[in-house]
């Protein structure tokens, strides 16, 4: 690879954070339209634009490059549940993964993300409504073995990326909705010592049932996603596919 590379990836990630930055300025934020008002009588009640959740996240990591590449003290497959939190905004999200592997190999693994959301409406509605989201999103995710001294060996991507697909919000109640959404993701991703670059693709499907306004102006929120994540890098011992479920309970105010 010629010694420029390194460092041509380094600005490359470097622009998409002020994409990112820019982005969060710029594009149009469509939270009333996500989260949709409903007329009462004879007040407005206004929907919860803010959460905080946390769960169980049952991973998959699973190496899917040539075989007989890797030793085994190299392979950091690995299936588990994993700690999940994450917190909810307007136009904001982030998260974080964190739990070890279970098995002989000793993995750990953890995965911390950011995203900037917007969309646009296609289907507008007080009890029912369309829309296609839109979100810049980065997340940098490290799998290491506990027995493995050479960090350059360790699983570090960095990745960057454009999210898009079609949400359905429905209002089952005055103080009751539901969510479901399907996207697709395209990225790219860089290992974290920049010396190997490829691609990050997903699919992700997401639902939320809220209980609004249980406490004052708090709420209840339940979820179930799945998630499937899938690396293709230049160095084939970096080629995985993630799965994720996650099983979430949370708060919305």
């Amino acid at each position: 690879m010629p010694k420029n590379v390194p460092f041509t990836l380094f600005c490359m990630s470097k622009a998409f954070y002020c994409l990112l930055l820019a982005a969060g300025l710029l594009l149009p934020v469509q939270a009333s339209a996500q989260m949709f008002s409903v007329q009462s009588q004879p007040d407005r009640i206004t929907i919860p634009e803010s959460s905080v959740s946390a769960g169980v996240s049952f991973v998959d990591f699973r190496y899917r490059g040539p075989d007989g590449l890797l030793a085994a003290d190299e392979d950091y497959s690995f299936s588990a549940p994993l700690a999940h939190v994450r917190l909810d905004l307007a136009a904001f999200s982030i998260y974080g993964i964190y739990g070890r592997g279970i098995g002989p190999r000793d993995n750990v693994f953890s995965e911390l993300g950011a995203s900037i959301n917007s969309g646009f409406v296609v289907l507008p509605g007080t009890s029912l409504n369309l829309i296609i989201p839109l979100s810049l999103s980065t997340e940098y995710v490290l799998v290491r073995n506990q027995r493995v001294i050479n960090n350059t060996d360790e699983f570090r991507q960095n990745n960057f990326g454009l999210k898009s697909g079609l949400q359905m919000n429905a209002q089952l109640s005055q103080r009751s909705r539901f969510m479901v959404e399907a996207t697709g993701s395209y990225g790219f991703s860089i290992t974290g010592y920049g010396l190997s670059s490829g691609s990050a693709n997903g699919l992700e499907l997401t639902n939320r049932l809220y209980f609004d306004r249980i406490f004052g102006q708090v709420g209840i929120l339940l979820g179930f996603d799945i998630e499937t994540r899938r690396y293709r890098l230049e160095e084939d011992r970096f080629n995985y596919r993630s799965v994720y479920q996650n099983v979430v309970l949370g708060i919305t105010f």
